[in-house]
């Protein structure tokens, strides 16, 4: 029997997608929070999951929103005005039919990434709150926990690129800017005198400029 181009889409709807415990529905707008964050710390967690990014291409969206309802035991909506906007209520009618907006079983997470008012069948549901950036790493912490996952490690912090009150060293001059005029004014006036006496108020920078900005332009041959 010869299927129709409908029946074709639909059959190719229906084919098992892989293996995925979380689908993460979420706007364009905010790609760059959960491609450069979300996904990384639920990588590391050991959290399979997937997104429209997987979507087969010419099935109609609504038909591969089903198929993601019907093969992963959890989903994860990244709420924010933007997902609000961008045509999200026929997902949520979606997920309203399958489910039922008089029951508690939706398995349904929302997060609340930027402030917004919920619809009434998402306000039902106990969210994570991520709108404190401060916070993103104790929301993964909970959702991990959720889906029965050890959290990520506690992502390192890179070194503070600013010192304070105490002065630069040679060692630091990789991450020693701003001062290049008075580098080159130094180092013009040593050219014509070997001795030189660089006089400021305290903390004006002037063991920061001689050491990593001075010291060691000649060895770099200037």
């Amino acid at each position: 029997m010869r299927l129709s181009f409908y029946d074709s889409l639909l059959s190719s709807a229906v084919a098992d997608p892989p293996a995925c415990e979380l689908f993460i529905s979420f706007a364009p707008a905010d790609r760059a929070w959960v491609e450069g964050f979300l996904r990384d710390a639920l990588a590391q967690a050991g959290v399979k999951f997937q997104s429209e990014a997987a979507f087969a291409l010419g099935v109609p969206r609504l038909l591969e929103f089903e198929r993601a309802i019907k093969h992963c035991p959890r989903i994860l909506l990244v709420l924010s005005p933007a997902y609000l906007a961008e045509g999200s209520t026929q997902f949520l009618d979606l997920l309203a039919q399958s489910y039922g907006l008089e029951t508690a079983t939706w398995p349904v997470i929302p997060l609340i990434l930027h402030p917004l008012q919920l619809p009434p069948r998402l306000a039902m549901l106990t969210a994570l709150d991520a709108t404190n950036v401060d916070e993103h790493e104790r929301v993964v912490a909970r959702l991990c926990a959720e889906l029965k996952r050890p959290p990520p490690a506690p992502s390192a912090k890179p070194p503070c690129p600013y010192p304070g009150m105490v002065p630069f060293r040679e060692e630091d001059r990789a991450r020693f800017f701003g001062r290049t005029r008075e580098v080159q004014d130094l180092l013009a006036r040593l050219r014509v005198h070997p001795f030189l006496t660089v006089i400021g108020p305290s903390g004006s920078g002037k063991s920061s400029v001689v050491f990593a900005g001075l010291v060691h332009q000649p060895r770099a041959g200037d």
